[in-house]
């Protein structure tokens, strides 16, 4: 099973080596005795779904994305409180890309990609996320959850958008809490949620009220991690002696023993926390952080100080994501400012007495926020997400608010999917 695992990521490997210059090069034709020409790759906009926010005031921008784990479809949340599932065109599934040629797409071809199924949430989403064992060939696995304000956790039916079950916690006066933040386990058997001061662990086979809880910090004066359990990251491996990392608006990240839940460590961040994940073979931990650049790296076997810090544009609450590949050697990060950038992070140290480690990549994806980005499991493609609260003057009278109602019309709401290909200069 490891060996298909990597068979089917090296697609996936390809996409990242293009672009940081790993299979570029220069090569002249035999039969042209001319000048050497110069092979540039870049990424390539294949599929997009623009179409499905078409009003630009209606401040309906994007929440992330989120890739199934077969590869078959794609999640977004979006700020109308819908959950949209989008189908990769058939057209993409044997789409690759070599150094021996350019992308089946041209540079301007982009593939509609409407949303194929549409779920309802009743108040603003929170998260959500795929059953790790998803395989559209078997239904009953095709399922994911969210969360979302005032109301307990759904599952979902990835066929035909119904609900599956519901998982309840409630608070101590018996009222239904909702979670801040939601991931299932390596296995899928177990339903992690985030809520304030605690972690509620749920079983995936018995909805309900059902479930324990983790006391992140049981009291004000108390030692622990303080404030909402903003996200939340597992093991990938499956690991189940392996450590919970926990992130906290309240400018902390706790590691947590996944058997007996003490506290081991807690990390100061300087930062709200918005997205922590482990790297392939769990011993790297990746903290990306709100109104601050920085995605923050440690090796878990010594805490005491990041090993380094990847940069990225986020100066909002705004929840900016990064995805890694499966085999750890790439880090991707969406930006404020709409730009992408790869991050090489094997055989690469920071340069000089600076923590700071370089990009290898980027480009520029959207013209507004790009809020998320997702590799896709086995294809060398990768999908992004934009948009981003704006504010509009109420009465524009003057030149200066004028403009500023104009820059804020160009905001882009759509998700899109980026293949490399390769430009040829002489």
């Amino acid at each position: 099973q490891e060996q298909e695992q990597e068979q089917r990521s090296e697609p996936l490997q390809l996409f990242c080596d293009l672009l940081c210059g790993k299979k570029t090069g220069t090569h002249a034709p035999e039969s042209s005795p001319g000048p050497s020409q110069s092979d540039v790759w870049s990424a390539n906009c294949v599929a997009n779904s623009g179409q499905e926010y078409p009003d630009a005031k209606a401040q309906n921008f994007l929440k992330g994305c989120k890739w199934a784990p077969d590869g078959t479809c794609l999640l977004t949340a979006s700020e109308d409180n819908l959950l949209r599932l989008h189908n990769l065109p058939e057209s993409l599934y044997s789409s690759n890309a070599s150094d021996e040629g350019q992308s089946s797409h041209s540079v301007s071809g982009c593939l509609d990609m409407p949303s194929v199924l549409q779920v309802k949430e009743a108040e603003t989403i929170y998260d959500y996320s795929w059953y790790p064992h998803m395989n559209s060939s078997y239904p009953a696995t095709c399922c994911f959850i969210s969360s979302s304000r005032d109301h307990p956790i759904h599952m979902w039916d990835a066929f035909t958008g119904e609900l599956r079950c519901t998982y309840r916690a409630y608070d101590h006066l018996d009222e239904i809490a909702a979670s801040n933040s939601i991931c299932f386990n390596a296995d899928g058997s177990k339903i992690y949620s985030g809520f304030k001061g605690c972690i509620r662990i749920f079983d995936t086979d018995r909805p309900g009220r059902n479930f324990e809880t983790i006391h992140t910090k049981k009291t004000k004066k108390s030692a622990g991690q303080g404030g909402i359990i903003s996200c939340m990251a597992l093991p990938r491996t499956g690991n189940q002696g392996s450590s919970i990392a926990c992130g906290s608006y309240s400018k902390s990240v706790g590691l947590y023993d996944a058997r007996s839940a003490d506290l081991w460590a807690l990390l100061d961040t300087g930062a709200g926390v918005v997205q922590v994940m482990f790297g392939a073979d769990d011993n790297l931990l990746f903290a990306g952080l709100r109104q601050d650049e920085r995605i923050l790296t440690w090796d878990i076997r010594n805490v005491n100080e990041p090993l380094y810090y990847m940069t990225r544009s986020s100066h909002t609450n705004q929840r900016i994501e990064f995805d890694i590949d499966r085999q750890g050697k790439y880090l991707v990060s969406a930006g404020q400012d709409g730009v992408v950038l790869v991050y090489e992070l094997q055989n690469k140290q920071p340069t000089g007495d600076s923590l700071k480690l370089e990009h290898d990549f980027s480009f520029l994806a959207h013209r507004d926020s790009c809020n998320g980005v997702s590799l896709h499991p086995y294809l060398p493609l990768l999908a992004t997400a934009s948009g981003q609260r704006k504010f509009f003057p109420r009465n524009p009278t003057d030149s200066d608010d004028e403009d500023m109602m104009g820059d804020s019309l160009n905001e882009t709401n759509e998700c899109s999917i980026w293949q490399p290909f390769r430009k040829t200069f002489p």
